[in-house]
């Protein structure tokens, strides 16, 4: 078994490339496997696909792969000011679409990055001489939270990569890359202000580090270390280059300057002031259920807990790397709490703090003989002594048994999610009823925001009121939004037709049978409306006179 196993490592460390290879290839068909279902888990991915649709067609016709406002979301802030936040997630599907057909062109991709992410943080964690690296990757799919979140049709896997390239080139100190970096991270995802927290937290450690080995521990000298240890030029020059790396990606944009407002909106707006009380957000934006939450990330959660106890009790011994890790996986563990969408950053900095914090070894050889302590443990676990042959081989059981059985409950979880939500064909048949029935360019009052992917997919022949988050309306006309759910909650029942048609410039209503019932049963009820089209899905009434 030994003699197995020696050849096994032998034959991996001989050609380290072959590791690299095998693991994004498990990690290639575990994906596969995840999203071979008939269905779309999130409505924002049908939107990704059809931007990209457009976008192909675009470049087929020699025009730019840009849209100068986006009037399908007629009733929101994009109609004028877009920008494509995912413009080089969007560029990279439309090749795939000369081959595949859009849905498994966009599977496809989301297949290739993913299993791309896990192998860049294998090679992260090798790239930084932690040990078990690739124990420590294959924990990732121990987090049913993490898994589902990169399983999406979005850009999170390449935006991921993007936030730990970002944490390396940092950690490293490697200026000019930081530079192309920071703008390539504005051309691919929106969230590349989180490029700031981690020269932030960057800072903040050695700012610590400092003040933890001044030998002066009245507050006036700790405020004083704090201040000239913060603005230090290093501090401030490394700061001044991801801004300016940020800067120049949303200065040089083909969405120059309208990407201004939208970028105001997607962070300041939804992002940080987050008015989960007035607007009806997206489930990514609210509190995971805390049972669940422990349940889907309970290993990784478990050992993250006993490297935060190792870091402090070694914390004096501590580079700035460590401190860096341990400011971060806290500060995402803090929004994971607050917004389950975190979970995409939590798992991966947890897992990697938690490599960093246990490669500390407190003992030198003047206080301690660690190494002659190590020879005694290696000779005592040596077989064929039958007590270690017993606890060895419960022990490996033992973590094997949690270890599997964790897997495959999280990734048969991951599947059930991924399967349950929205079939590829969602809203197909009324939508080819209104490209069919309606003027084009006509607005489409429909019944929530989270509708309009899926209508734009199949018809983008006609217009819709609101669609990837509902800010954007709320920005535009906080009166219409507010004018909007109270209509299609039942809240105000009073001359719809007048309203929907003067306000809302419609002509058309559409609603999901499943979840609007209620205000079906209202328009049916109401004078000016004609029911024009039904089926199991949706139900589209005609405003008359």
């Amino acid at each position: 078994m030994s003699i197995t196993y020696s050849r096994i490592k032998d034959f991996f460390k001989r050609r380290p490339y072959r590791t690299y290879i095998v693991l994004f290839t498990v990690s290639f068909l575990i994906f596969t496997w995840l999203q071979a279902t008939p269905t779309l888990a999130d409505p924002d991915s049908f939107y990704h696909i059809k931007v990209a649709m457009l976008m192909q067609e675009k470049l087929e016709q020699g025009e730019w792969p840009i849209f100068k406002g986006f009037p399908w979301l007629y009733h929101t802030t994009l109609r004028q000011n877009f920008a494509d936040h995912h413009l080089i997630y969007h560029l990279l599907m439309t090749p795939l679409m000369n081959y595949l057909d859009p849905i498994t062109s966009s599977k496809f991709l989301t297949v290739i990055l993913d299993a791309a992410l896990i192998t860049f943080l294998f090679w992260l964690l090798k790239r930084f001489k932690i040990k078990r690296p690739l124990a420590l990757t294959a924990l990732l799919y121990t987090s049913a939270g993490f898994i589902f979140r990169i399983s999406l049709i979005k850009a999170q896997p390449l935006a991921l990569i993007m936030f730990f390239l970002s944490l390396y080139v940092i950690l490293k100190r490697k200026y000019w890359l930081m530079f192309l970096v920071a703008f390539l991270y504005v051309w691919t995802y929106g969230g590349w202000i989180l490029m700031l927290f981690i020269g932030g937290s960057y800072v903040l450690a050695e700012v610590i580090q400092q003040m933890l080995a001044s030998s002066k521990r009245n507050l006036l000298s700790l405020l004083r270390c704090f201040f000239v240890s913060t603005f230090a030029w290093p501090h401030i020059k490394l700061m001044l280059i991801i801004l300016a790396g940020i800067a120049a990606g949303i200065i040089i944009n083909p969405y120059f300057p309208e990407n201004l407002n939208f970028y105001w909106i997607q962070i300041f707006q939804i992002a940080v002031v987050n008015k989960k009380g007035a607007i009806n957000l997206g489930a990514e934006w609210y509190a995971p259920n805390f049972s669940d939450f422990l349940l889907q990330n309970i290993l990784i959660l478990v050992l993250w807990v006993i490297a935060c106890a190792w870091f402090l009790y070694n914390i004096k011994l501590q580079a700035r790397k460590n401190w860096t890790l341990f400011l971060l996986s806290g500060l995402f563990l803090i929004l994971a709490l607050r917004s389950s969408k975190q979970i995409e950053y939590f798992a991966p900095l947890a897992l990697m703090f938690s490599g960093f914090s246990f490669a500390v070894n407190p003992f030198s050889s003047q206080r301690f003989n660690w190494q002659d302590l190590l020879a005694r443990i290696k000779k005592f676990f040596i077989f064929p002594n039958p007590l270690t042959t017993i606890l060895i081989s419960g022990y490996v059981i033992t973590a094997i048994f949690i270890c599997g059985v964790s897997f495959t409950a999280q990734l048969t979880s991951v599947r059930t999610s991924l399967n349950k939500n929205f079939a590829l064909y969602y809203l197909q048949n009324a939508s080819a009823w209104l490209e069919k029935n309606t003027p084009k360019n006509s607005i489409v009052f429909h019944t929530c925001w989270d509708e309009s992917p899926m209508l734009f997919f199949h018809n983008h022949h006609n217009y819709y009121l609101v669609g990837l988050d509902p800010t954007f309306m709320y920005a535009y006309d906080s009166y219409l939004y507010e004018l909007h759910r109270d209509i299609t909650s039942g809240k105000d029942t009073i001359g719809l037709a007048y309203k929907i048609k003067t306000k809302f410039n419609s002509e058309y209503v559409i609603l999901t049978k499943k979840r609007y019932g209620d205000f079906e049963k209202v328009l049916k009820h109401q004078d000016g409306f004609e029911s024009v089209y039904e089926d199991e899905e949706a139900h589209i009434f005609r405003i008359v006179n």
